[in-house]
């Protein structure tokens, strides 16, 4: 009898403890699987994960020869800071914003396969680019407030680019106009029907807007002979001609030597901010009197900032310098 008590008592107590071992139970794994769910949902799908994976372009670093991929957010930014003064108006930064990115998405589109990159650091060949230290470098004690501001007006166009007939637009750029933007017909003699001639107002304003470059025979010599001209002989006053000019004063041909070139290839021999120059010879000296900086195809940066100044948004200075283009949204995923 005692022990038949006993072994009641037993089953009576396993009875009382068993649902709280159950509740016990069933709590860790309500509390495991609610863990597993909340986390699952946080993991974005297949789409989620694609649409969200940062873009990114190969850029070819000059100096070191290396090709990196960089996220095109950062991309972006370090174009504005390389491109364009971080002092501008934010209207103007946001133009150089969506130029800078309009840019990348066409230059991967058209990349050449033979080579392993899309786009160089160099703004001689396709647009600045420049990484955090450089930044850091060229900003000094303001970089804090000038990244701050770059980063504020490109999140602001993040994902915007201009388009024709649905397509990415060589959205070219320069640092100022003789007055008036070049067509990519006059420069490069192709007609691109959203690179037309167009005014720019208030370049004439700029401190930069006039130079003079003088050069001696022997300094002329040279950099003809650095560009394979060689035939430079009798008298000196005769080594270098303007043949022919566009009303804008652009230099349409022109000859040294007895080599005839366009404007644009004297600007890169002699080393000439503007194919937009007058030409004297005195005394043994050639003096070059440029307007404005650059090819002078497209936006002029100044006039951006300019019109920014005068109320323009950055949407009403890009279809000013791309005629006949689309501004287009997308989406460009930030770090």
């Amino acid at each position: 009898m005692k022990l038949y008590l006993i072994v009641i008592l037993i089953l009576s107590l396993f009875m009382l403890l068993f649902p709280l071992a159950m509740s016990a139970d069933k709590s860790n794994k309500t509390e495991l699987t609610a863990a597993q769910y909340s986390e699952a949902l946080s993991e974005p799908t297949s789409q989620e994960e694609e649409s969200e994976k940062s873009e990114t372009i190969k850029v070819l670093r000059t100096q070191s020869g290396r090709v990196i991929d960089v996220a095109l957010y950062d991309y972006v930014v370090g174009c504005v800071a390389g491109e364009m003064p971080a002092y501008y108006e934010k209207e103007a930064l946001k133009a150089q914003a969506v130029a800078c990115y309009t840019y990348a998405k066409w230059i991967t589109a058209n990349a050449d396969s033979g080579i392993d990159y899309h786009v160089s650091d160099s703004s001689a060949k396709h647009q600045k680019y420049m990484d955090e230290p450089e930044q850091k470098g060229k900003f000094g004690q303001k970089y804090d407030s000038y990244i701050s501001r770059i980063k504020e007006c490109v999140n602001e166009v993040s994902g915007e680019y201009l388009t024709y007939d649905n397509e990415p637009i060589m959205a070219c750029y320069h640092a100022l106009s003789a007055g008036q933007t070049q067509s990519a017909k006059t420069v490069w003699g192709k007609d691109i029907p959203y690179l037309k001639s167009v005014k720019a107002d208030g370049d004439e304003l700029s401190p930069d807007f006039d130079q003079t470059v003088k050069l001696t025979e022997k300094q002329f010599r040279e950099k003809a002979e650095t560009a394979g001209i060689t035939e430079l002989s009798g008298n000196s006053r005769n080594w270098f001609s303007i043949t022919e000019q566009n009303k804008s004063g652009y230099v349409t041909k022109a000859t040294i030597g007895s080599e005839s070139l366009t404007g644009a290839e004297v600007r890169r021999i002699l080393s000439l901010d503007s194919a937009v120059f007058t030409f004297s010879y005195k005394d043994g000296t050639f003096t070059f009197k440029t307007k404005g900086s650059g090819h002078q195809i497209g936006m002029s940066q100044y006039c951006a900032d300019y019109m920014a100044r005068q109320g323009k948004t950055y949407k009403e200075i890009l279809l000013h310098f791309y005629p006949g283009t689309t501004l287009t949204g997308n989406t460009v995923t930030q770090k």
